[in-house]
C-alpha cells in the first residue's frame, strides 16, 4: 500500500512589479485565504478544487473529508484513495492529481506577485508539484518531483526550480514567468504503476507570508 499525504497552505504577497492585467492583488505584508477545508467542499476562496483519474484507464479515486488537526494549526484534510491501473489502454503509467483553481471559472488569472511557493507534506510515494497554466506547452507542465518522506516535510521552490524536464521527448517549451502570468492552477500528481494504491491528501489554510515577494505555502 503506498500512502501519501500532501498539507495545502498558499501564501500569497505582492510585490513592485505592475502589469498590463492587474495581477491578483495582495497587499504587502497581508494574507489571502485561499481554503482550510472548514466547510468540507471543494471550493477554495479562488477556485474549485477538482480530483482527477486518467480518464481512458481503469484507475478510481474517492474522495472525502476527514480530521488532520495538529498540522500547522489545520484541523481538515481533503483526502483521496486510489487505485492505479490501465497502462494497457493509456500506454504509459497511470496517474491521479488533485488540483486548485486560480478563478471560479477556472480560467488563467495573472499571479506576477508571485516568486516563491513553499508547501509541506508527507508519504511513502514520489509526487509532481505542477503549475498549470494557459499557455500551450502540450501537457509537458512546469514541475518538480519530491521523494518520499514518512514525515511533514517542508519544501521552498521558486519558479525557476519548476522545470519541463521532457523537452527532448515531447511538448512545447514556454517560459516559466509567461505561465505564472496566465496561471490556471496548483496541481499535486502521483503517477506509477498499476497496482498502487494508496491515498493523497491535502489539508490547511491558505495565508500569506510576505518575505518580498508572493509565498504560495502548503501545509
Amino acid at each position: 500500500m503506498n500512502t501519501k499525504t500532501l498539507g495545502s497552505l498558499f501564501t500569497l504577497g505582492l510585490s513592485a512589479f505592475a502589469w498590463a492585467v492587474a495581477p491578483v492583488e495582495i497587499s504587502l505584508g497581508q494574507s489571502l485565504l485561499v481554503d482550510d477545508f472548514a466547510d468540507k467542499d471543494m471550493a477554495s476562496s479562488l477556485g474549485p478544487w477538482s480530483v482527477y483519474p486518467d480518464a481512458s484507464g481503469k484507475t478510481t479515486v474517492q474522495h472525502s473529508f476527514v480530521s488532520n488537526a495538529g498540522v500547522n494549526g489545520t484541523t481538515n484534510a481533503i483526502r483521496v484513495d486510489y487505485s492505479l491501473d490501465g497502462s494497457d489502454d493509456l500506454g504509459y503509467n497511470p496517474f491521479i492529481e488533485i488540483k486548485v483553481y486560480m478563478a471560479t471559472d477556472s480560467l488563467a488569472r495573472d499571479m506576477s506577485n508571485c516568486n516563491e511557493m513553499q508547501y509541506e507534506y508527507r508519504g511513502n510515494n514520489t509526487h509532481y508539484f505542477k503549475a498549470i497554466g494557459s499557455i500551450n506547452v502540450e501537457d509537458n507542465y512546469h514541475r518538480k518531483e519530491f521523494d518520499a518522506s514518512d514525515s511533514w516535510k517542508s519544501v521552498t521552490l521558486h519558479w525557476t526550480d519548476l522545470v519541463q524536464g521532457e523537452l527532448e521527448y515531447w511538448g512545447r517549451e514556454a517560459n516559466v514567468n509567461d505561465v505564472k502570468k496566465n496561471l490556471i492552477g496548483f496541481v499535486w500528481q502521483v503517477q506509477d504503476y498499476d497496482g498502487t494504491e494508496g491515498f493523497l491528501g491535502c489539508s490547511g489554510h491558505c495565508q500569506g507570508l510576505c518575505l518580498g515577494a508572493m509565498i504560495i505555502d502548503i501545509h
